[in-house]
């Protein structure tokens, strides 16, 4: 079963708690007049952490030049309360760094790849 497709881009399923995807509440802290401090909810947006050791670089170029364009990107994900992909429109907000590594063969690659997206659409 797929996790995560980003504009069309099929990433490996990530196992051991490398896919999180879970809805996140944005909030605003208010101080009234008569100095109480209030927390309001402005709105809820989904948040998808997902990270794999290695990606090919068939999958692996064409990723990180749509997580470094910072425009919105359609996205089909595995939400943390169904089955089925679900679609809607996503930012890269924390892209972290690769690691360059050797094979025992000798080959040199990069791994440790990792992001997060953010829903640019607020959940209803």
């Amino acid at each position: 079963m797929r996790q995560l497709i980003i504009e069309g881009i099929a990433l490996p399923e990530a196992r051991n708690d490398n896919y999180k995807c879970y809805p996140h509440d944005e909030t605003m802290d208010i101080r009234a007049i008569s100095g109480r401090l209030y927390t309001e909810k402005s709105y809820t947006f989904v948040v998808i952490e997902y990270s794999f050791d290695y990606l090919k670089d068939e999958i692996r170029w064409p990723l990180q030049e749509l997580l470094r364009s910072n425009t919105s990107l359609g996205v089909s994900y595995l939400p943390d309360d169904s089955n089925e992909l679900r679609h809607d429109f996503f930012k890269c907000t924390k892209h972290a760094p690769r690691n360059y590594a050797f094979s025992r063969g000798g080959k040199a690659y990069w791994h440790g790849i990792s992001f997060t997206l953010e829903g640019v659409n607020p959940l209803a």
